[in-house]
């Protein structure tokens, strides 16, 4: 899992080279954006003990960009996202006298939810940057029901949840793709996730008894991860330049 997340990333960094004759043709006399919302897409893994444990991290990640002034040279970044490091789908019966009629899927899903907020920091033009944020991540692992041929969940447990406090650090380039009042950008990137020491459930730490309760195999340690980005962002808040 951790091996496709990477390939597939990296080959998808291909589209992401500009087209300098289409840049040129949406060029207009606009003033740099001072806002910028975007969404990535990661794939990657734990580090040390953690990688270990789990097949590959993914998922996506929103963010806002915020600068004081068109030129700045750093800016504001929140930024709010879901990693998933572990998955199980397995198939249930009804209960009598129904039973194989009526057939519904379990997933059990182990989640990290982060957000954070901290400076961004960009160079040539907002063509490379590096940032920093701190916040928190929230590992949880739940469950959910959903029918057989219908894709939205009916029913979701949550098992098992620890906050941490965590910092997160990385950087990368942007393409431009089209420049105007509203501009597009390409990001490819990379950044480390620091989570310190989490309490976290694995894949089969969900055990079912057979009396129906459940027993949780919890595990304790650092739970970093490290992951490559692929996103894109637009930007708002462009102006037409004064006349000097």
């Amino acid at each position: 899992m951790r091996l496709a997340c990477l390939v597939v990333l990296a080959a998808l960094s291909s589209l992401a080279t500009p087209n300098p004759g289409r840049a040129q043709d949406t060029e207009g006399p606009f003033s740099p954006p001072r806002f910028w919302l975007g969404m990535e897409f990661h794939g990657g893994d734990g580090t040390g003990e953690f990688g270990e444990q789990v097949e590959g991290v993914w998922g996506f990640e929103l963010v806002g960009r915020w600068a004081p002034q068109p030129s700045s040279w750093w800016m504001y970044r929140v930024d709010l996202g879901l990693l998933t490091y572990g998955e199980e789908e397995f198939s249930v019966c009804a209960p009598p006298p129904v039973g194989c009629r009526i057939v519904t899927e379990v997933t059990t899903s182990n989640d990290i939810a982060f957000a954070g907020v901290g400076p961004e920091l960009r160079f040539a033009g907002d063509r490379l940057y590096l940032f920093g944020t701190l916040g928190l991540s929230y590992f949880t692992t739940s469950s959910s029901v959903s029918g057989a041929s219908v894709s939205e969940s009916l029913l979701t447990t949550e098992h098992f949840s620890d906050t941490v406090l965590a910092f997160r650090f990385g950087g990368g380039w942007r393409f431009l793709v089209r420049k105007g009042r509203y501009p597009f950008r390409i990001d490819l990137g990379a950044e480390y996730h620091y989570n310190g020491v989490a309490e976290y459930l694995l894949e089969g730490n969900v055990i079912d008894n057979p009396d129906g309760t459940l027993t949780l195999v919890t595990t304790r340690g650092r739970a970093n991860v490290f992951t490559i980005r692929l996103g894109f962002s637009f930007g708002f808040g462009t102006g037409l330049p004064s006349e000097g």
